[in-house]
């Protein structure tokens, strides 16, 4: 796929957005019928304001000059109503396409590849992304109901000034020509600085969010002041490209100011030359000046929104990297029709890999691998980081498809299972500990619209952590954030277990269940997972003491094969002699 952004890239509009502003077409059809009726109330102004002059209406009586200030503020009134109106409409919009991108984007994100996310977590990803997407929007909309109006009312007075003298419309038409000159060298120039902000932002962005993480490892190495200047350095460039993007559009400003000012005094010198040759009425002359001055201000509106465009297709390049690597297997999957799909409705009692090769980038992460993984085991899986123990996982999860070989769930082809239905069958808990914003019982029953407290406790006891939860201040009530303190990281690593137990899927699949836990916890958790019957348990570890309670223990090696181990002692051998 191509990622040129020379052109404004109509295709990605159409794919992403063009669903969402479909719906919006009865708005925006409405936005440019009072586009043409403000252009119509222009044209209608002009002539007026003529026939004000030339005539004299203001002169001849009282009810004349009562008509004359009748029509002006009800000229004012219209106009500023149909602005008001569309500004509503507009803004009514851009909330609704916003609320609506963010779900499509939302749901874009989870269904991406797990690989993808290798420099940002899926939050974080997902945050850039809906960055940038509000800031776009916004002026999609805006673009399109600005064109029409614009392009409508600069056709009436251009008739208009053809009407009455044609070489003034020549001599606009050559402005509107340096305008666009103007315009297109600085816009080309500040669209170049877009891409850098954007990587400024985000170096930023992650080095705050870096900086507060290990706050205290940087006070006790004494290194807050290196780490914070670095933010100082990041944001300082931050300031200098922003300098540079205001110092363009100042230099454009001065230069669009100085020629529309030099085109009006050519046109008063000229307009006044026609006046003294009886050419034109003083009351064509002021209709032309004012006209003139509408011209300046909706050609100036019209290169706005050309440079609005350029920072649109800016913004959408980016989008459209980030969306361009889709996964083939996952996009074989979406063009298969629903019905084509095996639901799975029986717990899975086996998964089984068959001479699968998984590449990325023609990078050999996996090659050749065979195993099985059964209900009523514990497998473990070890190996050196990077060896592509987490592709395993993904792969078990159908986030990303084998280049070559064969996986199969309860023996059906993993390709031809429904993906919904399946990953209801498992619980997944990631090396680092995910609660959410709620209370315990919350946290336990996740994704329930209901809560089962029976259930709960049931599950909490058998996770060991029911004991510990009537300890708290709240019981199964006690509020939890993301970021609490209040709870260690055992006991947080036994209410995802609880969790896990609660939907009680036929699969569960542990990352590093016990990293960064202390010896009562280790234990706790262990004793745990042996508890565990009739499942399918999956644990990537390193930990012996973990691999030491695995009923089966599959090592990938730096060939990238599994190697299938009969005890820990094994484990440990490799290590002693691969080290």
């Amino acid at each position: 796929m191509s990622h040129s952004n020379t052109s404004f890239p109509i295709k990605w509009i159409q794919t992403y957005l063009y669903p969402y502003i479909a719906s919006y077409k009865w708005s925006l059809f409405m936005g440019a019928i009072i586009s043409c009726a403000m252009a119509g109330l222009n044209y209608f102004n002009l002539q007026f304001i003529r026939q004000l002059f030339d005539e004299k209406l203001y002169m001849d009586s009282f009810s004349q000059f009562f008509y004359m200030l009748t029509v002006i503020f009800g000229i004012i009134f219209a106009y500023n109503l149909m602005n008001w109106f569309q500004a509503n409409l507009t803004r009514n919009m851009i909330v609704n396409i916003n609320e609506d991108l963010i779900e499509h984007f939302y749901i874009k994100t989870c269904n991406m590849p797990f690989l993808f996310f290798h420099s940002h977590s899926p939050g974080q990803l997902l945050t850039l992304l809906l960055r940038d997407t509000t800031e776009v929007t916004p002026l999609i909309p805006l673009v399109f109901i600005d064109l029409v109006k614009n392009v409508l009312i600069l056709i009436i007075i251009f008739l208009y000034l053809i009407k009455i003298q044609w070489a003034v419309l020549l001599l606009y038409v050559c402005l509107g020509l340096g305008y666009l000159v103007i315009s297109r060298y600085f816009t080309e120039r500040i669209k170049k600085l877009i891409p850098d902000i954007q990587k400024t932002r985000e170096a930023i962005h992650n080095k705050l969010i870096e900086y507060f993480q290990v706050i205290n490892l940087l006070k006790i190495y004494d290194v807050k002041d290196i780490e914070k200047n670095k933010v100082k350095t990041l944001n300082s460039l931050l300031a200098t490209q922003n300098r540079k993007i205001i110092y363009f559009e100042n230099k454009k400003n001065f230069l669009l100011e100085s020629m529309t000012v030099f085109v009006i005094c050519a046109f008063v010198l000229f307009g006044f030359n026609l006046i003294s040759h009886n050419v034109i009425t003083a009351g064509k002359f002021i209709t032309i000046l004012i006209a003139s001055y509408l011209v300046n201000g909706y050609v100036r509106a019209l290169f706005d929104i050309y440079s609005k465009v350029h920072q649109i297709s800016a913004y959408v390049g980016r989008l459209d990297r980030t969306f361009s690597d889709t996964g083939a297997g996952m996009e074989k999957e979406r063009n298969q029709a629903p019905g084509e799909r095996i639901r799975i409705t029986a717990p899975v009692h086996s998964i089984v890999f068959d001479n699968v090769h998984f590449t990325y980038n023609r990078y050999m992460i996996l090659k050749n691998v065979s195993c099985t993984f059964e209900a009523d085991a514990i497998t473990g899986i070890t190996g050196e980081s990077g060896y592509g123990k987490t592709t395993i996982l993904n792969l078990i999860l159908k986030l990303i498809y084998p280049s070559s070989g064969n996986i199969t769930i309860n023996g059906l082809s993993a390709k031809d299972v429904d993906s919904p239905s399946y990953l209801q069958q498992i619980s997944y808990l990631p090396q680092t500990s995910l609660l959410f914003n709620g209370t315990i019982a919350d946290n336990i029953a996740f994704g329930e619209d209901e809560l089962d407290r029976d259930k709960i406790i049931q599950s909490a006891k058998m996770a060991n952590i029911h004991n510990f939860i009537l300890n708290t201040a709240q019981g199964y009530d006690t509020p939890i954030t993301t970021g609490t303190s209040s709870i260690s990281e055992g006991e947080r690593k036994r209410v995802e277990i609880a969790r896990a137990l609660y939907k009680d899927s036929s699969i569960i699949i542990l990352d590093e269940p016990t990293a960064n836990l202390d010896l009562k916890n280790k234990i706790a958790i262990i004793e745990v997972l042996k508890a565990i019957r009739n499942k399918v348990v999956i644990i990537v570890s390193h930990d012996l003491s973990v691999l030491e309670n695995c009923d089966k223990i599959l090592l990938i090696n730096s060939q990238k094969q599994i190697e299938v181990l009969s005890s820990y002692e094994s484990v440990y051998q490799y290590y002693a002699h691969n080290t």
